[in-house]
């Protein structure tokens, strides 16, 4: 496959994200229940705002959750081509150029809920982004970090036991040979194998799905592109 391509969540994570935020609004149903019940104060207004902020969070990221269920993703997803990477978020897109992109490396967060195993992310640091490539509520950045949830994006056994670790290695020295490639303007004239994500789509230059049926899981045909392993940074 060759490039631009678009990469989206598995659909288990796309699914899951739904689900998390239906329940989310029945927790702020079931509030409001209880507390239009008797015996409770009704001067207890900020019972009622954590209630119905509850149940309009749900609302809309299950509104969002089953546009990207059903429509492709549009509010998740990575852009790669041969000018860099997009990453679209739900507020606003970011684009990152190839030429001012540092080494892959693997981000192990510190911050993480309790009994729960540390995250990993693909990042890179980035002084400079491409003209126009963020977008919304901020004003373009001249230093950033892109940062690749692994969870989320990275193609995985249906049940991981033990870390993503080498999973986020993987993608690391996988992005990282695409880097080089792009800085030796070579990444028109490579094949690209071993997609290290979950779901890879297709695009035609002008960044349209280039039809049905042309989706596709990561190709592990071949696995000897990408495979070496990348320091850890923590924060």
């Amino acid at each position: 496959m060759r490039l631009p391509v678009k990469v989206i969540p598995s659909l288990g994570q796309r699914i899951g994200r739904v689900i998390g935020n239906i329940v989310s609004m029945l927790i702020g149903v079931a509030m409001l229940i209880n507390f239009a019940g008797p015996g409770h104060e009704r001067s207890a207004w900020y019972f009622v705002a954590v209630a119905a902020a509850l149940f309009l969070t749900g609302l809309g990221g299950a509104t969002v959750g089953l546009i990207n269920v059903f429509g492709g993703s549009p509010f998740q997803h990575l852009i790669i081509d041969r000018q860099g990477i997009t990453v679209r978020k739900i507020w606003r897109p970011q684009r990152f150029s190839w030429k001012d992109l540092g080494p892959f490396h693997t981000y192990r967060s510190s911050i993480r809920p309790r009994n729960s195993g540390p995250r990993y992310a693909i990042a890179a640091e980035a002084i400079g982004t491409i003209q126009g490539g963020t977008a919304g509520f901020w004003p373009l950045s001249r230093s950033a970090t892109l940062r690749i949830p692994a969870a989320t994006y990275l193609r995985t056994p249906w049940l991981v036991i033990g870390s993503m670790e080498p999973f986020a290695d993987d993608a690391v020295a996988w992005l990282e040979q695409l880097r080089q490639l792009a800085l030796m303007d070579r990444l028109a004239e490579e094949e690209l194998r071993d997609w290290p994500f979950a779901v890879v789509l297709p695009l035609t230059d002008e960044g349209q799905a280039a039809g049905p049926g042309q989706s596709h899981a990561a190709d592990s045909t071949d696995n000897t592109f990408g495979k070496r392993r990348k320091p850890v940074v923590e924060r």
